[in-house]
């Protein structure tokens, strides 16, 4: 195991309840990962909502931290590499994006265990299934918040992805 653990529960066990006062109905997929990161505990629980259709993608509905959790907003990141080229097609593009996420995550002490939501902007809808699976193999079993957006285009024309990240430490 690295520096987390990650803990499925049961609605019983989780002690919040839904909006109305109601307990969270069976089938409530409850995740909660807890990172051990210089001795304090750091929980990101990570659930779905009843009366909310049920993620279809690799993501959850909600990502909680504790209080006293110092979040880190990370830019908007794209298809470049460290020397300053851009990766020359999708694939290449995606993988370079989440290479720099996990550098300037690993430059701050963190994993992508750390992560909370995501937000990705792409091009082509013709490249989702692609981005899925590159996302899958760079996060493992990490399924944060997730937004996913297909625009027109992004700040540099040859840009077809970029990913913006929030992560959370102690």
């Amino acid at each position: 195991m690295k520096n987390s653990e990650t803990v499925t529960i049961t609605p019983k066990e989780r002690p919040h309840s839904s909006k109305k006062g109601k307990p969270f109905t069976k089938g409530n997929r409850v995740t909660i990962l807890v990172h051990r990161q210089r001795g304090f505990p750091i929980m990101v629980k990570r659930y779905d909502v009843e009366g909310v259709r049920s993620p279809g993608g690799r993501y959850s509905h909600v990502a909680e931290t504790e209080p006293g959790a110092r979040l880190y907003h990370l830019a908007g990141q794209t298809g470049f590499a460290p020397d300053g080229t851009m990766g020359k097609d999708f694939r290449e593009q995606a993988e370079l994006v989440y290479a720099n996420i996990e550098q300037i995550l690993k430059e701050c002490g963190m994993t992508f265990d750390n992560l909370i939501k995501i937000t990705v902007f792409l091009i082509n809808p013709d490249d989702i299934p692609e981005w899925r699976d590159i996302q899958k193999n760079a996060f493992g079993d990490v399924v944060p918040a997730s937004t996913l957006l297909v625009i027109s285009r992004l700040a540099i024309p040859e840009l077809l992805i970029e990913v913006e990240a929030i992560a959370a430490k102690d």
